[in-house]
């Protein structure tokens, strides 16, 4: 993957012992400390990372992800429903109507600090390759946006690199309203049939992206079942819980 800024993506494999210590806790309702689900999360970007490059013959450090969000998504919720913990999928264009889709989850933690809310989205990374946050990618015609460079190449022009760093590293961030403000931006600078001025506009606070990512929910595209026949599913070690209601 030719990457527009450097980062270097996880491919360090947690301790499975560990981990399903964190997934019965989950299971048992019990409120996990942040390095716990630094761990669970971080376990979990890296296993759907895995888990699609090997089915599509390719390494984690290769592969950009490209048109794999949406079976990230699936495995993502799955796993986490199981676990019973609260979680919601989105998908972009049906948040903000004429922008990049991009399929994402949020994750209502309960933490030893109170609840906390997790953006799980291991694929953002396809948004960060050279050829798509190229500015010859904008196609301006009768002074409307047709076509603009990806989500990547917003996150540059407004210094939000740092902000969503762990995003591209880990696959994961929590939800703070700086992180909502440079990842919902990046997707909403996207917003084509706009004229070329009204782009500035296209921004939004970072609280009113924390309520929209929580209030939009989209349908997941691929069952258990479908998951397990690729061999995509990510189960827990753990005993079989109650999905979350």
């Amino acid at each position: 993957m030719d990457k527009i800024i450097e980062f270097n993506i996880n491919e360090e494999e947690m301790n499975q012992e560990r981990i399903k210590e964190i997934e019965e806790l989950c299971i048992n309702k019990m409120p996990l400390n942040i390095e716990d689900v630094d761990l669970l999360l971080k376990n979990l970007s890296y296993l759907v990372r895995k888990k699609i490059a090997d089915h599509e013959g390719t390494t984690i450090e290769d592969y950009s992800y490209s048109f794999k969000c949406d079976l990230a998504q699936s495995m993502i919720y799955h796993y986490l429903n199981n676990l019973n913990i609260k979680v919601n999928p989105v998908n972009t264009n049906e948040m903000i109507k004429d922008v990049t889709g991009h399929s994402l989850i949020v994750a209502n933690i309960n933490t030893t600090e109170g609840e906390k809310i997790y953006l799980v989205d291991p694929t953002y990374i396809q948004f960060f390759t050279k050829d798509g946050c190229n500015e010859s990618k904008f196609v301006i015609i009768k002074d409307k946006v047709c076509i603009t460079p990806d989500p990547g190449y917003f996150i540059l022009e407004s210094n939000s690199e740092e902000t969503v760093m762990p995003l591209l590293t880990d696959g994961y961030i929590e939800l703070t309203e700086d992180v909502a403000k440079a990842y919902g931006d990046s997707f909403f600078q996207t917003k084509v049939g706009v004229t070329p001025n009204q782009m500035q506009y296209d921004v939004a606070t970072g609280s009113s992206y924390i309520r929209w990512f929580q209030h939009f929910t989209s349908r997941i595209s691929k069952s258990e079942e479908e998951l397990s026949d690729m061999n995509l599913l990510i189960t827990s070690d753990s005993k079989k819980s109650t999905k979350h209601k």
